[in-house]
């Protein structure tokens, strides 16, 4: 009897390459040479274009799959066809895109659970299947730079970046340069020397290669790095329960942006009062055990 599928929410950061299971493979007699074993039907090896790592890729008929398991080894080749199968199932239930990748990691223990994740390349986002009502994830920010992080680590397959992004990227970096409170994780000559690799590739025909892809998600997912703010993180196509989480904003450079109040009558009473805040961190000797100082200021 099978056990019951096991899948576990997972982001890239936590999707790590599992050691190959099976060390010693039998070379049948014949003409010299490498021999694997083969890979379960539609499965196909992919190679890194910088790093040369090995992953799996598999375009099924609703979406496409993706993984670094062990593909090679029985066990986990069941475990995945359970899977596949499994997705495959619920996506007939709602309408899915071309654009759509899934991505699955087994757990290291050996336990029968798989971690996965969707990616859509069309809204450049992940989302899960069946997220717990009230479980908390980083938000826009957070997801934005795991879908970059996909992207370096799964890029042999993919559409080449098109120019118009290696645009923005050059924009987002000026712009983030001449700001003095820029949250940008390069100083300014790692900047410019950015940009100017960035401007040759597009002078050239480097453009539409997979390196280019690698290149600009490495970068795109510096810019959004190490954000501690939380957002609303949507729904996918395939998604049954809504996962709520605390909302925070940010710029596009990743910096905390100022929400001014515009429920603001243009017309003189005294009905709107002007209010100001002020916010004394926690622990300092001015708060007295007060956090926050109201001032309220009516026209008189």
């Amino acid at each position: 009897m099978q056990s019951k599928l096991r899948l576990i929410p997972v982001h890239p950061g936590t999707c790590q390459k599992r050691p190959p299971l099976r060390h010693h493979w039998t070379i049948p007699p014949g003409s010299p040479g490498s021999f694997s074993p083969p890979l379960p039907n539609g499965w196909s090896s992919q190679r890194h274009p910088g790093k040369g790592t090995q992953y799996f890729y598999n375009q099924l008929s609703a979406f496409k799959a993706v993984t670094m398991a062990d593909l090679y080894d029985e066990q986990v080749q069941e475990l995945f066809g359970r899977c596949i199968t499994h997705f495959l199932d619920v996506s007939t239930q709602s309408s899915t895109s071309r654009e759509i990748e899934l991505c699955l990691t087994p757990a290291e223990d050996e336990s029968g659970k798989i971690g996965y994740y969707f990616v859509d390349h069309e809204a450049r986002t992940l989302f899960w299947l069946d997220v717990e009502s009230g479980a908390f994830f980083p938000g826009d920010s957070a997801v934005h730079e795991w879908y970059w992080m996909h992207v370096e680590k799964y890029s042999a397959h993919l559409t080449p970046i098109p120019p118009t992004d290696i645009e923005l990227l050059i924009d987002k970096i000026k712009a983030g340069k001449i700001q003095p409170s820029s949250t940008l994780p390069f100083d300014a000559k790692k900047c410019g020397d950015i940009v100017q690799e960035l401007e040759e590739i597009l002078g050239s025909d480097r453009g539409g290669t997979v390196l280019t892809t690698c290149f600009v998600a490495a970068h795109e997912r510096a810019l959004r790095g190490n954000r501690s703010r939380w957002s609303t993180l949507s729904n996918g196509p395939f998604v049954s329960r809504v996962c709520v989480v605390r909302a925070g904003i940010l710029g596009l450079l990743g910096r905390h942006q100022v929400i001014l109040w515009d429920f603001v009558s243009v017309l003189l009473g005294n009905h709107l009062p002007r209010v100001w805040i002020l916010r004394i961190p926690r622990g300092s000797k001015k708060s007295g055990g007060i956090c926050i100082l109201l001032i309220v200021c009516y026209y008189g």
